[in-house]
């Protein structure tokens, strides 16, 4: 914890807030699911997310997220997860940036009564024109180790992502 307090503060030290513009603006999305399907089986599942970004002129931005997942198979529950995001990010270039992220994820068919993550990471963006961008970010590979795994539950989780946005 004390890493990311440091962190936190190494990066506000590189750019302090006081007498710059701290306009802000907030973007929103929200997303929902639900599938219900019945005949042969009974299967229920429904997801809810949303993003919330804050970007201050000062470049710096804040981005907090949370997703939920249900589901149901003949009327067992078969999934149940929950996971909330927090990153702050300061731009160091127009091309690079810096960041830092705490999560908390709750998934009890994986074998996850609790769990916390978080860390450092670099942003660049390779493609930079007005209506075009190609970003990477370096961390985006997780191994998350738990020591005393549930009974039945493997010691390592290896989570790779990767994705492609478009926004016209």
């Amino acid at each position: 914890m004390r890493t990311y307090v440091l962190l936190a503060g190494a990066l506000y030290a590189a750019s302090p807030l006081a007498g710059q513009d701290t306009t802000r603006t907030m973007s929103l999305t929200l997303d929902a699911g639900l599938v219900n399907a019945s005949g042969n089986s009974e299967f229920l599942s429904a997801n809810f997310g949303e993003k919330v970004t804050w970007a201050l002129k000062s470049r710096w931005t804040v981005t907090q997220t949370a997703k939920v997942l249900y589901g149901e198979t003949d009327g067992a529950r078969t999934t149940e997860s929950y996971d909330f995001n927090l990153r702050g990010e300061r731009v160091l270039s127009p091309r690079v940036g810096a960041y830092a992220f705490a999560a908390f994820q709750r998934d009890p068919f994986a074998g996850l009564a609790a769990r916390w993550s978080g860390g450092p990471g670099v942003a660049w963006g390779v493609v930079k024109a007005a209506r075009d961008t190609l970003g990477l970010e370096a961390a985006s590979y997780v191994i998350r180790f738990d020591n005393q795994p549930e009974p039945t539950f493997k010691k390592t989780d290896r989570i790779l992502t990767t994705g492609v946005q478009v926004a016209l």
